[in-house]
């Protein structure tokens, strides 16, 4: 599972553009030379016209006219930085069936580096822009703008702009939510990223501005309201910095169907994949956690026990929302589980004890404290692990007891021994015979131990 982080930053474009003459609102030496600055290409029966009537600002534009044969193209020469980014920018319309193109041309590599259409056969004039960066060793660049390739058509263009980006000014919207989050839709919807097979996918994120906007009134973002965000409008730079947070947590793309109160089911053999000690987050209505205890696979199913101790159990309902990790520490989990021990040694268990575990791999931790104790009535005590012990031939595990109580005695260290798949915990105090006293009180008040899986 991935969240997002994100901030957005809307950009204002510094008057530092480094395409001279940008308007072509200088003519040129005539004949040939139509505009100051900038280089005409024509051939056959294209032209390159000084435009006065349709134009998008100022009082000229540049038409270029096609033939079924023959284009016509202006362009120019522009020192660059190899490395930086750079934004093209220029505003273009068609003839109502036709649009222009344009590049960006490596002219120490003789590359383009940009290629395109408008895609803008409208009357209307539309901005286009286009980002890149200036390769290595790149210090100069070309900039063109062409008619359509033998089509007898007329197109448009006015104002063009190329701006190094490191100019740009950003400034931070701080309206973004962040709940919701951020959501990526890939290339196929409903998909993830194992299955992507287009490179490229829509961000959605949502802003508010419920409160207001920099012009201190409340509504929408839109261009069409005149409360509009300053800097909120069509064709505005904005930038996106995202933040991939990496949870830990692995959607397992498979149905989890409740079994019982600690068991799940899940298609196919999927033991490997729920091995013991595997980490499990699910919603039934709200969020549950558990550790995999165990899996077994019947066909047609695999089916998965979990402990959550006293904390997390599963209902008899839709499981949805499932996940695992292998992760230390996935977001949310909550490493350490309570469970209630079934006691054995007593006539009145302890009051108030806290029993806590948690599974690191296929090592069981267990904390115990007991602030009360209970009535003895036995030279024993037990209590049964929140997990059963792992089968191996002739193993035991123990554990310290950092202090106890015994009848009026008390102590500081005692023992606790766990035998091979052991389901209770057996617990000695230190002294003669080290047995429990069969009357009186007893307690462990501090003890913790570890065991195999």
């Amino acid at each position: 599972m991935i969240q997002f982080q994100m901030r957005v930053y809307l950009g204002t474009l510094s008057e530092n553009n480094l395409v001279t003459y940008p308007g072509f609102e200088t003519a040129g030496g005539g004949g040939a030379d139509v505009f100051a600055g900038w280089n005409e290409l024509t051939a056959g029966a294209s032209q390159v016209v000084d435009e006065v009537v349709n134009v998008h600002g100022g009082g000229h534009a540049a038409k270029l006219v096609s033939t079924a044969t023959d284009n016509s193209a202006v362009y120019k020469d522009i020192t660059v930085v190899p490395g930086r980014s750079y934004l093209l920018s220029m505003w273009t319309r068609g003839d109502g069936s036709d649009h222009g193109r344009f590049y960006v041309y490596d002219a120490d590599h003789a590359e383009y580096i940009v290629e395109a259409a408008t895609n803008e056969p409208g009357t209307d004039y539309v901005q286009v822009t286009a980002g890149f960066v200036a390769p290595a060793g790149c210090t100069t660049i070309q900039i063109g703008f062409k008619s359509p390739e033998y089509i007898a058509a007329t197109v448009y263009f006015d104002d063009i702009s190329l701006i190094d980006l490191k100019d740009i000014i950003w400034t931070l919207c701080e309206d973004v939510l962040q709940e919701p989050v951020p959501e990526w839709e890939y290339g196929i919807v409903n998909s993830g990223p194992s299955d992507l097979v287009a490179s490229t996918g829509v961000l959605k994120f949502v802003l508010d501005n419920s409160d207001q906007n920099s012009a201190g009134l409340a509504g929408l973002y839109s261009p069409e309201n005149d409360n509009l965000l300053a800097g909120f409008a069509e064709g505005m730079l904005v930038k996106v910095e995202v933040t991939v947070l990496e949870t830990g947590w692995f959607a397992p793309n498979e149905t989890w169907t409740y079994a019982s109160a600690t068991t799940f089911t899940v298609p196919g053999d999927q033991t490997a994949k729920y091995h013991k000690g595997t980490k499990i987050k699910l919603t039934q209505t709200t969020a549950k956690y558990f550790y995999v205890i165990a899996s077994s696979y019947g066909a047609p199913n695999t089916t998965v026990t979990v402990t959550g101790g006293s904390d997390y159990s599963l209902a008899n309902a839709a499981i949805t929302l499932p996940f695992f990790s292998y992760a230390e520490s996935p977001q949310g989990f909550p490493q350490w589980f309570n469970y209630v021990p079934t006691q054995d040694g007593y006539s009145g268990d302890p009051t108030g004890g806290i029993y806590r575990f948690r599974i690191a791999g296929r090592t069981v931790f267990v904390f115990i404290r007991e602030p009360n104790p209970g009535t003895s009535d036995a030279t024993n005590l037990t209590h049964t692990l929140p997990v059963t012990a792992a089968t191996i031939a002739s193993m035991a595990w123990a554990g310290d007891i950092q202090f106890y109580m015994d009848n009026a005695a008390t102590g500081v260290h005692g023992t606790v021994s766990i035998s091979s798949a052991g389901t209770i915990a057996i617990f000695f105090p230190a002294g003669t015979g080290f047995v429990w006293t069969a009357s009186g009180s007893k307690r462990v008040s501090n003890a913790n131990y570890a065991y195999e899986l």
